[in-house]
């Protein structure tokens, strides 16, 4: 729940800050409103990114962010990037942060809430990254909001924030699927007309073999589909 409850305020505080990215500042003789979608000058700087995370090792952070204000917030400490050090800062927290990670692959979704008022841009982008951690294999999908500023006719990052709200990955599965048996197994104990242990007791009065009667001995017991 921590975890979660970290996920939406992280989701949460980037939409504040880009609420006052776009509301703040002054709107340009320019202002065109919202369109279907970001084009590709927009999108442009944010793939690049993304291309760069997905290959960190060798490779130099791409010139996407603007050189002053920008804003990044991230689920690897120091979790806020800000002021005119911000790339350089996030730039060394997601290489450490990268180490255990291989393999990463990633797709985007649609982009939606796409609004666009002068030399500003807003719109969230859904996001699924596929890969390896510490060589178990994750699959972790999210949202990521951008804010985009027009400077001297390029698209530059202002700021962005992730959130995900849905991770598949072993251990992930495994402690989830054992808490799910751990409330089946109470629930079932609560039920039943005859607790387990007086089951056990009794199969031995009537000639039978004792056998584990507990709910989570069995299910581990069971055959597992491939």
């Amino acid at each position: 729940m921590r975890v979660m409850r970290r996920i939406r305020g992280t989701h949460s505080i980037l939409l504040l800050l880009s609420a006052s990215f776009l509301g703040a500042q002054p709107t340009s003789p320019q202002a065109t409103g919202s369109t279907d979608g970001p084009d590709s000058t927009i999108m442009a700087p944010v793939t690049a990114p993304a291309s760069y995370m997905a290959r960190v090792e060798g490779k130099v952070l791409p010139p996407v962010f603007v050189e002053d204000g920008l804003v990044i917030v991230e689920d690897f400490a120091p979790y806020v990037f800000s002021g005119k050090d911000a790339a350089a800062q996030w730039d060394a927290g997601f290489r450490n942060h990268a180490i255990p990670l291989k393999d990463l692959k990633f797709s985007f979704g649609p982009a939606h809430d796409f609004e666009r008022t002068g030399d500003r841009a807003f719109f969230v982008l859904p996001t699924t990254w596929r890969g390896s951690y510490k060589n178990k294999r994750f699959e972790e999908h999210g949202a990521w909001p951008f804010v985009l500023k027009n400077t001297a006719g390029q698209w530059r990052i202002l700021a962005y924030g992730w959130g995900g709200n849905r991770f598949a990955g072993l251990a992930y599965e495994n402690a989830v699927g054992r808490v799910r048996d751990l409330l089946v197994g109470f629930v079932r104990s609560r039920l039943n007309g005859y607790h387990r242990g007086q089951v056990a007791t009794l199969l031995p009065q009537l000639g039978a073999e004792a056998v584990s009667t507990d709910f989570l001995v069995c299910y581990d017991e069971k055959p597992q589909r491939s």
